[in-house]
């Protein structure tokens, strides 16, 4: 088993490094969540004593909060589709195309909240994000599919 374990070891680091930047997303969100509290407090408070401007945002319309809650949620949303078909992929393929579009997915998803648009401006630097990580998946399977019909 260990010697099979040394074959998959690009896919393994790729599968750890993608769990460590989702728990790190998580967190980032998490932390961010309770700063927007702390200043929405701070906020109510001022408003209530009559000082800043008194229009306080909730918490989910913070454009900081909407850039992790996506992060998170779209990381999310294609997570499924990414770890089976890289997983499978690696398994009935071969590790090594499993492993090098395991690393691009990674490596794009982890610019995600950079350029988000409350920070980027931008959708169209979104798309640099999003757009290869749909490619990637869809590599992933279209491998898959095609050698499971080349051996028919």
């Amino acid at each position: 088993l260990r010697e099979r374990m040394r074959e998959y070891k690009g896919v393994v680091l790729v599968t750890v490094a993608y769990f460590f930047m989702y728990y790190v997303f998580v967190l980032a969100q998490a932390f961010n969540r309770l700063a927007v509290m702390a200043r929405k407090k701070r906020q109510q408070r001022d408003a209530k004593d009559g000082v800043g401007e008194g229009k306080v945002v909730p918490v989910s319309e913070d454009k900081g909060q909407m850039r992790w809650d996506r992060t998170v949620g779209n990381t999310l949303e294609q997570q499924g589709a990414f770890l089976w078909g890289l997983w499978l992929n690696a398994i009935f393929c071969g590790p090594g195309t499993a492993q090098w579009l395991g690393w691009a997915y990674v490596a794009t998803r982890a610019y995600y909240p950079l350029v988000y648009p409350t920070v980027s401006g931008s959708r169209v630097a979104l798309y640099a994000s999003t757009f290869p990580n749909y490619w990637v998946v869809w590599g992933l399977w279209g491998h898959l599919a095609y050698v499971a019909c080349s051996d028919l």
